[in-house]
């Protein structure tokens, strides 16, 4: 194996900013990466010459308390995925301190006595 290029902001992911290529790029110069992935994933260029993207393997690097800090996180986003399913809703509109922050703030709630037809 061999380095083609070697530094600091060598990938980068543009999935919405204008006036750049949409994509997944390596190399230090975004407009002239040495290797393009389009964004929807099907094709590469490698130093300008095209093809078919067949498959990509993904590897991590780093230390054992590194994955294991991003074990926890990982761990931590489901947890508070799952709290967030879970959140309670008021059984009785009557009850609901929203209806109480409206009535204070003079918005009549209770449609029946607003007088609309």
């Amino acid at each position: 194996m061999y380095a083609l290029l070697g530094g600091s902001n060598m990938i980068y992911l543009n999935q919405k900013t204008r006036g750049l290529p949409y994509g997944l790029h390596v190399g230090s110069n975004v407009k002239n990466p040495v290797i393009a992935i389009d964004k929807d994933m099907e094709s590469v260029k490698f130093n300008q010459v095209s093809g078919t993207l067949v498959e990509i393997e993904v590897w991590g690097c780093g230390t054992e308390q590194e994955r294991q800090q991003q074990q926890e996180q990982k761990r931590w986003e489901v947890q508070q995925a799952e709290q967030q399913r879970k959140v309670k809703l008021p059984g009785q509109w009557d009850d609901n301190p929203d209806k109480a922050l409206l009535e204070i703030a003079g918005i009549n709630v209770n449609h029946s006595e607003r007088g609309d037809t």
